[in-house]
This record gives C-alpha cells, sequence and structure tokens, in this order.
C-alpha cells in the first residue's frame, strides 16, 4: 500500500471518528444524570406512539410519568406482540409506530419458535445512540486505529430472499445495515471484507471471505457476534493457506510468509501486524471459547461486546482514560431502560439509575420500533458503576429451559455448573442436550484432551451439581430422569454450527450456549456407548 492510499486511509478513519463525537457527548451528559433524560425520552415515546394502536389500546395519550407508564402497561414477552407483529407482516400500517416499517428482523435466539422484530427508522436510530459512543470511544483511546481497516461479520445468507406476505423483506444483509447513512458510506470505504460476499453459497462465501482478509495488509479492528465465527474462519484458513496464497499478489503474500516464519504460528499477529482489537460476545457461556480466540490471536485485545439483542440494546463496552470498564455501561440514551430484580421479582422494576453493585436484574426495554416494557429474559449482574450509570455484565438467557419432565432446567443452572468443571478441565466444547430415549435424561457432549473415564467422571460430576436446581433433584430422585451420560466428539462446535444453520439460523448470529432444549442432537453427533459417572 503506498504513502498516498495510507494517508488517505487515515484521513478517513479521523474524519469518521470526528462524526462520532455529538453521538458521544449526547451519552456523556446522561451518564451524569439519567433519569432526567430517561423521562424525557419516555414522554417522546408516549407522544410518538399514542396514535398507533397499541398505543390507543394502552391509553399512551393519557399517561403523565414514569409510574404511570408502569402501573397502565404491562410487561410482555415476545408472545404478547406476536398478534401485532403478524399484523405488520400483513402489511398493516400503524400498529407499533406511525412510521413506515423497512424490514422485519428475525431473532437469533433458538426457543419460542421464530420471531420477527420490525425495523423502522427509529429503532435504527435507537442503535446508532449506542454504536456512536461506542466507536467514539474506541477511536478515542486507541490512536493505532487510524489508517486501519476493519471486518464486520458478514455471514452468508444460506437461504432465497424472504418476504413476508405483505412485502416486507426479512432480515438484514449485513451488521453495517444498523448504522446511519453517513456511517454507512465511511464504513464501505473501511471494510475489509465487501459486503456482496453474503451472496455466495457457503463455501465460495468462505474462500472469498478469507482471500479479502489475507489481502488486506491494513486490517486494524475485527467485528463479530460469537467469538466461535472467528476461530471456525481462521481453522477453514489454516486448512486452506497454502492455496489462498496462490490467490494473493506476490509482495502481499511473500509478507504473510516472513510474519508466519517470525512467529512461526498461523495466527492473528502473523497474518495482520496491525490488528489491534477484536469485538465479540465474552460474557455468560461465550467465555467458554476464549481461550481458542486467544491462541488464535495472542497480544490482540478482546473487548467484549455488552448486550445487544434483535429488539435493542442494553449496554455497550467502553473505554475511560485508556483502560475498559469492567462491565458494559447502560445504553442510556438507546431506550426507556427498566430492570426487574431477580432477587424480588414482584417489587416495581428499578430505574436504569437504582441498581445496585452485585445486583442480578433482567431487563425491560421501550423502544422507538414500538417495543414497551419488553421483557428481554435476560439475565445481567451489576458490576460497577460509570458515573451514574450501572456496568452490567451478561450472565445467561432467562428463556433457554428444558423441560422434559418438569425439571425446568435453565441455561444458567448449567452454566453455573460448567463453570466449576472447567476451573479444573480444559474443556474446549461442552453441550448439554436432552433425549427421550432410551428414558428421560440429558446428554454432555464434550471435546477437548480428556479420555473416556475423564468424560464418565465429568458427566456424573455435572449430574450432582445439576442437584442445586430443586426440580432437577426431585426428577432424578423420583427416577423419572437419569443420570447424565457424557460422550466426547469431535469438532463440537463445527457440528453445532452447521446444524444450527441448517434449521435456518445464520452463522454469524450464533450465540455460543451450554444447553440446548431441542430434541436431535445425540443423533445429529451420533450415539456411542453412554458415559456414567456412576461406571
Amino acid at each position: 500500500m503506498g504513502l498516498r492510499d495510507r494517508l488517505l486511509l487515515s484521513g478517513l478513519t479521523r474524519g469518521y471518528a470526528a462524526t462520532l463525537r455529538p453521538a458521544w457527548e449526547r451519552f456523556d451528559a446522561a451518564a451524569k444524570d439519567p433519569h432526567p433524560h430517561q423521562a424525557r425520552g419516555l414522554v417522546h415515546f408516549l407522544e410518538q406512539h399514542q396514535h398507533t394502536l397499541r398505543g390507543q389500546r394502552y391509553g399512551y395519550g393519557r399517561l403523565d410519568g414514569i409510574r404511570a407508564f408502569q402501573d397502565q402497561v404491562p410487561v410482555g414477552d415476545y408472545e404478547a406482540y406476536r398478534e401485532d407483529i403478524d399484523r405488520i407482516a400483513r402489511g398493516e400500517p400503524g400498529v407499533l409506530t406511525t412510521e413506515p416499517v423497512r424490514v422485519l428482523e428475525r431473532s437469533s435466539g433458538t426457543t419460542g419458535g421464530a420471531k420477527l422484530i420490525p425495523y423502522g427508522a427509529g429503532l435504527l436510530r435507537d442503535f446508532q445512540a449506542a454504536t456512536g459512543p461506542w466507536l467514539w470511544s474506541l477511536f478515542q483511546h486507541r490512536p493505532q486505529l487510524h489508517g486501519t481497516r476493519s471486518y464486520w461479520s458478514v455471514s452468508p445468507v444460506a437461504r432465497t430472499e424472504e418476504r413476508s406476505s405483505g412485502g416486507l423483506r426479512i432480515g438484514f444483509e449485513d451488521d453495517t445495515e444498523y448504522f446511519d447513512p453517513l456511517s454507512r458510506f465511511a464504513l464501505s470505504r473501511l471494510l475489509s471484507v465487501p459486503s456482496e460476499v453474503r451472496n455466495l453459497p457457503m463455501e465460495e462465501w468462505r474462500d472469498a471471505t478469507l482471500r479479502h482478509l489475507l489481502a488486506d495488509e491494513e486490517l486494524g479492528f475485527i467485528s463479530v457476534w460469537s467469538p466461535t465465527f472467528l476461530t471456525e474462519l481462521m481453522s477453514s484458513l489454516a486448512r486452506r493457506l497454502d492455496h489462498l496464497l496462490l490467490e494473493l499478489p506476490p509482495r502481499r503474500a511473500a509478507d504473510i510468509l516472513r510474519g508466519l516464519d517470525r512467529y512461526g504460528a498461523i495466527t492473528g499477529p502473523a497474518l495482520w501486524p496491525r490488528l489491534s482489537i477484536i469485538s465479540c460476545w465474552a460474557d455468560g457461556p461465550a467465555a467458554a471459547f476464549l481461550p481458542t480466540l486467544k491462541r488464535w490471536f495472542p497480544g490482540v485485545e478482546l473487548q467484549p461486546k455488552g448486550l445487544l439483542s434483535t429488539e435493542g440494546v442494553i449496554s455497550f463496552p467502553l473505554t475511560v482514560e485508556g483502560q475498559p470498564l469492567p462491565g458494559a455501561v447502560a445504553a442510556v440514551t438507546s431506550h426507556f431502560l427498566e430492570f426487574v430484580d431477580l432477587d424480588h421479582p414482584t417489587e416495581r422494576p428499578r430505574l436504569v439509575g437504582e441498581l445496585v453493585v452485585g445486583g442480578r436484574y433482567t431487563p425491560l426495554l421501550t423502544t422507538s420500533g414500538g417495543l414497551a416494557r419488553y421483557a428481554l429474559r435476560d439475565e445481567v449482574e451489576c458490576v460497577g458503576r460509570y458515573r451514574s450509570l450501572p456496568l452490567l455484565r451478561f450472565v445467561a438467557k432467562l428463556d433457554r429451559v428444558s423441560d422434559l419432565v418438569g425439571e425446568k432446567m435453565t441455561a444458567a443452572d448449567v452454566d453455573r455448573a460448567l463453570v466449576t468443571i472447567r476451573q479444573r478441565e480444559p474443556l474446549e466444547f461442552a453441550l448439554l442436550v436432552p433425549e427421550l430415549s432410551p428414558h428421560p435424561r440429558y446428554r454432555l457432549l464434550l471435546e477437548g484432551p480428556i479420555d473416556d473415564q475423564t468424560a464418565a467422571r465429568i458427566g456424573g460430576e455435572l449430574d450432582r451439581l445439576l442437584t442445586a436446581n430443586p426440580q432437577y433433584r426431585y426428577a432424578r430422585e423420583l427416577g423419572q430422569l437419569g443420570e447424565v451420560v457424557a460422550q466426547r466428539v469431535k469438532q463440537g462446535w463445527t457440528i453445532y454450527q452447521a446444524e444450527r444453520i441448517r434449521r435456518g439460523q445464520k452463522a454469524g448470529d450464533l450465540k455460543p450456549t451450554q444447553l440446548d432444549p431441542e430434541l436431535g442432537w445425540a443423533e445429529v453427533y451420533g450415539q456411542p456407548a453412554a458415559l456414567t459417572g456412576s461406571r
């Protein structure tokens, strides 16, 4: 890359960063005193949505403050909105918002059936109110990012274009659609991989993505959702490297070979010497996959994503005085936020400035997309404060529940048990799945440097730890559930990802999990002789 091109790239990144400053200043002002900002935001929501079908149903125009809003508008999950969203999908206007719906985006969750979230200009602005401060902080405190390019997750479509019965497009084409037009213009010139690769079949998509990435000597930032998305790309790169090098310009191929000689392994720093930060999920079940990611990218900073869902954004990462904060800061300028105290769930939900360090909560969202007091069913812990805002750490999904015989086992139950086990066992992959035959029980799929005896012992230990859930313990004592059986597998996540894609999910949206409540996984992985802790 010539000097002129480097100067142009540096000027573009600095210019783009400057456009983010107003979003940062709005957020910074709200962080000092969040209550007035949240109160004004709720008044604006009620005014803007009072003439919608849902606004008329709950009398938005008559509500005069936060307490009246909490008293009159019920908390609801997706099922409370399904009928209204079905109306939108059929083309009916004015249901949740008075503004036009641009697209219906699929939720990437694995429970509760298909979920479609309507997006218009207002909800996109809500997201931009979080991405702006995040990216401004990123550029402000990491000057090495100036003059570099970025890779933002671009997943293969994996299915034909979909439209609702009313003609609305289903699904965003790539992550940059969450940004405003100016940001998309800048990002399109700062991307290592063009978004057009999404239209290629899976294998061609993978090769094209790797070719673009390898060709970019100025790659400085990677943003993906799941760490496994990136580790799978790197595994493919390692298998195809000799072939891919032949398709690169000779100078770039020579630079890569010198980097590989210098590091003695295929790693991120060997391939991209300017790469300084990777943004991905890092809390909850995703934490189990970080050691593998760090082996691919030694010395590269990993920044947790915060908590973003299809429905809205709860928190985002922030760097202050050059140091990352210990949790993600609440997205106070994005939505009106409430938090149900999980230790006192019947009490009035707390406002964003009322959370207590050490407390466990589940958030409620009120967004410009028309969702009001929407229950995300995510568990978060308050781990600190930034000014008057809570710093949040994602713990687990509360709606991922497996219930074969009444045990009502949650992802959080499994995550807590496996945290204890992983302190001693070097597991690369662990997934608990239900099965009905030969009798109801759970199968623990394991991958790592362990033998059958160790796997059986881990299965028995997990079974004992899960009895901390009284419903699970009761089902085991009655004999309704058999003991957990363990099974060693190879390419655990690769197989899981392929099957989830086959079932309709996008690769880039797959959330790491250690519990999948759907049946059929034992057949996907094959069923060797069961290994139990009692053997």
